[in-house]
């Protein structure tokens, strides 16, 4: 589950909890060889590859909540990402290494909400407030426009949100049932999962202003988490097989 490539677009990570608990994997399309980064027995989930260096950044309970830790891949050394008195998990990066965005959770208010931190300057800011952590942020590659689904109890309808970078609210998708949204490389599009005409989930395109809805597939299968490569090669996506979900690496030529 949640694959995100590499900025050369020649690997992927993802989660997986084949062993009984989510660990970290790599994939390396050239030698097809795979590699388990994380071997604890807490659940470490969400990984994000740094665009500039051979870091990893994932979400680790390992402390008895959920925290930001970030791996050295050449030395194997890894530490919090940063230490505050919030939960955090999710973190979401721009094509800058030094700025994330993360689901956060404050004990006082009991609020999970979105939240802005800056590495360089060890500077946190709260974005605003989201009912549930169920849905992971993601950041366009320029750092403008922020993606978060949330569900419309009224319309019983998942509906997918875009945020600037500073919290304010700039388009609302109601129509679609959204599922796991992700930008398009070049931030022009957003790919995403919708059961709107198939039960199972096909995998579709949208303009982030709303138009040029396009649908990719057309099959039976139960489908997760589509992530395209940055150089449009490949398409990563997580189907349902045998009652558990395997990732599939798709040459994104075919669609």
């Amino acid at each position: 589950m949640h694959p995100d490539w590499s900025s050369d677009g020649k690997s992927l990570v993802f989660q997986s909890n084949k062993n009984g608990n989510w660990d970290i994997y790599k994939y390396n399309l050239e030698n097809d060889s795979l590699i388990q980064l994380t071997h604890s027995n807490a659940q470490e989930e969400y990984p994000v590859l740094l665009n500039s260096k051979q870091h990893l950044v994932y979400t680790s309970d390992i402390s008895g909540e959920s925290k930001l830790y970030i791996s050295d891949l050449a030395t194997g050394t890894e530490k919090l990402l940063f230490d505050r008195e919030i939960k955090s998990k999710a973190a979401t990066f721009p094509e800058s290494d030094y700025l994330l965005y993360f689901l956060g959770f404050n004990e006082l208010p009991k609020q999970w909400g979105l939240y802005r931190y800056e590495i360089k300057y060890n500077s946190l800011k709260f974005m605003l407030p989201l009912s549930t952590e169920k849905y992971p942020p993601k950041i366009s590659t320029n750092s403008e426009l922020i993606l978060i689904s949330s569900y419309n109890a009224e319309k019983s309808v998942e509906e997918l949100n875009i945020y600037n970078w500073y919290g304010k609210l700039e388009e609302n998708f109601q129509d679609f049932n959204i599922i796991d949204p992700e930008w398009f490389p070049g931030g022009l599009k957003i790919i995403f999962v919708s059961d709107k005409d198939d039960k199972a989930g096909e995998i579709y395109t949208i303009w982030k202003d709303g138009s040029h809805l396009e649908r990719l597939t057309n099959d039976s299968l139960k489908i997760k988490n589509p992530v395209v490569s940055p150089t449009l090669k490949y398409m990563a996506v997580s189907v349902l097989v045998d009652g558990g979900f395997d990732l599939f690496v798709i040459p994104l030529e075919d669609y």
